[in-house]
Order: structure tokens, then C-alpha cells, then sequence
């Protein structure tokens, strides 16, 4: 039976972390998650931040797709020099629908493994938590717990504060990027970067972080330490059309 276990969905950033697992611990399936319906998503989103919040946050998805594209042929370039393998994951595969179904479940329980890898996933269920006596670790690309959620490192850059600027590895607990803390890295990202491409300068330092935590769990020495008390903690979504122009145009991150 393998020893560690990937949860993640389609990604490159997920086929260059499997890619570095594997070269590390041998035999890692990889446990895909279907996309979340888009209406599903948006009832979600609609309940939790509100319409008009919603709207400037599909406004924001062409502008984002575009800055993607035009970014995205550099990609191999930076991989290549960063020594990441982004080639495709051709064995081991499982697809589900959510990472929350009975089938998630029933893999998990049939692999046994001791370390769980979970990563970009929609949040996981107390019950698939529960399921199998493993550690779950997290990939958060922000500093915890003062930006859980998503893009971090943008957002901490946007709100002047990129002395948080950086990833975490955690423990997955019931809550959001609440679990204890194993390691924690911060980056300078060049001025070139943007919302696009600092998920790449995180995933640089995160990857040595990942592989040792995993290391460690899996020898039964993984250190963890809790959150400070006091911090400010906040969840964090895509930014608003409007929200990302005016940080772009007052503090010139992008």
C-alpha cells in the first residue's frame, strides 16, 4: 500500500507537486476532483459574500484570463529554470466528482494511507477527514492565519503587507486553512509578477517545505505549533474588477 496519498484537481501546479512527491516517496496516487459545478459555485458565493461582490468577481474573470494567457508562454521557461517537472501524471489516477463523495471515501480507506496530500480541493468534510487514520496537509499559498482562503500572496502585497507575502503548510482541520501550522516561507516576488504567476514563486519554496513535512509524518516526527493568538485572521476571495484596478493603480500591484 502506498504511504502518501494526493488530493488535488487538474492542474499543472498539481502535476509539478506530484511529479516532486514521486521522485521522493515512489508510489503517490493521485485522487482528482472533478470542477464544482458553476452553478453550484455560485449559489455559494452568492450566499456567503452577497451580489454585488459576486458580480465583481466574474467582472474580474476575463480580465484574469487574459493576463493568464499572456503569461502562460513563459511558463515552461520559468519551470525549466525553477527544475519543476509539469509533465502529465499518466498512472495511479482516480477521478471523483467531489472530494467529499462516498467514492473519496472508499479510495481513501482502500489505499490506507499514513500521509494525505490535499491541495486547490473544494473544502474537505469532517467525514472524509475522519475516514482513514492519516495525516492531512495542506499546500495554503498565503501566510496563516492572517490570509486564509485563496491568492494570499496577492493579497497580502494589496493590502501593503509583503512581509506576509508567502506559503503555508498545515494540518487540515474541519475549518478554512485554520489547521496547525507545520512550516511556513516568505517570497519577494519580482516586480514582473502578478496575480497570475506568484503562485509559482510560492510553489519554488513550498515544494522543500511539503516533501519534508511529508518526511516527517511519515516517520511519526511532525512538528506542529498553533496559530499566535491575537493575530488578525481573515478569509480571503478573488478580488473584484474594481478592487484589483484601484490596488493596481495605488500600490502597482497587479
Amino acid at each position: 500500500m502506498p504511504d502518501t496519498v494526493v488530493l488535488a484537481v487538474d492542474s499543472i501546479w498539481m502535476r509539478v507537486i506530484v511529479n516532486a512527491l514521486r521522485r521522493h516517496f515512489g508510489d503517490v496516487p493521485l485522487i482528482i476532483e472533478n470542477k464544482e459545478p458553476v452553478a453550484a459555485f455560485l449559489r455559494r458565493r452568492l450566499r456567503r459574500l452577497g451580489p454585488i461582490a459576486v458580480f465583481g468577481q466574474l467582472a474580474f474573470i476575463p480580465l484574469s484570463r487574459i493576463q493568464r494567457a499572456f503569461y502562460r508562454r513563459n511558463e515552461q521557461d520559468f519551470l525549466n529554470q525553477a527544475g519543476l517537472d509539469g509533465s502529465s501524471i499518466t498512472f495511479d489516477r482516480f477521478r471523483v466528482r467531489s472530494i467529499n463523495d462516498a467514492r473519496t471515501i472508499e479510495l481513501l480507506q482502500s489505499l490506507k494511507p499514513k500521509v494525505v496530500v490535499v491541495f486547490q480541493t473544494r473544502i474537505l468534510a469532517r467525514r472524509v477527514l475522519e475516514s482513514v487514520p492519516a495525516v492531512f496537509i495542506n499546500i495554503h499559498t498565503g501566510i496563516t492565519p492572517q490570509y486564509r482562503g485563496l491568492h494570499g500572496a496577492y493579497w497580502a502585497l494589496a493590502k501593503g503587507d509583503p512581509e506576509n507575502c508567502g506559503v503555508t503548510i498545515h494540518r487540515i482541520d474541519a475549518g478554512v486553512d485554520t489547521g496547525a501550522i507545520i512550516a511556513q516561507s516568505r517570497i519577494a516576488p519580482p516586480r514582473s509578477a502578478n496575480y497570475s504567476t506568484y503562485h509559482w514563486y510560492q510553489l519554488v519554496v513550498a515544494l522543500p517545505l511539503l516533501i519534508t513535512a511529508v518526511e516527517q509524518a511519515l516517520t511519526g516526527r511532525l512538528a506542529i505549533s498553533d496559530p499566535t493568538p491575537g493575530i488578525a485572521s481573515r478569509r480571503y476571495y478573488q478580488p473584484t474588477l474594481w478592487g484589483y484596478l484601484c490596488t493596481g493603480w495605488r500600490r502597482n500591484v497587479w
